[in-house]
């Protein structure tokens, strides 16, 4: 019993791992272009930088630089995402999504 309290432990633990990291790899596949083309806004530069909110007004220099920055960031991610996936980072989300099912059938027969 005491074997098996450990192995679901060191089971569990595995998951939020490997689920933290499937999020990661999910998150780094939007192109930094792409960040912030939502319906929160209308215009955006060439960068990807939003300049007008759906409303019309324009965005603020403040929120101007806060989305610049989350951009610089989103690229860094992503560039490490197709880096790390060589250029096929779905292939490394389903292969990420297969150790996260596996652990959790693994969790389940622990369970019975």
């Amino acid at each position: 019993a005491k074997e098996r309290e450990i192995q679901v432990s060191k089971l569990e633990k595995q998951l939020v791992a490997r689920e933290k990291e499937l999020e990661k790899v999910k998150s780094s596949m939007v192109k930094p272009h792409d960040l912030f083309r939502t319906e929160e806004f209308k215009e955006w530069d060439e960068a990807g930088v939003p300049t007008t909110m759906a409303n019309g007004e324009p965005v603020s220099g403040g929120q101007v630089k806060k989305k610049k920055k989350a951009i610089e960031k989103q690229e860094k991610a992503y560039n490490d995402l197709m880096t790390k996936s060589d250029n096929n980072p779905q292939e490394l989300l389903d292969g990420t999504q297969r150790e996260v099912d596996y652990i959790k059938s693994k969790l389940a027969e622990l369970s019975l």
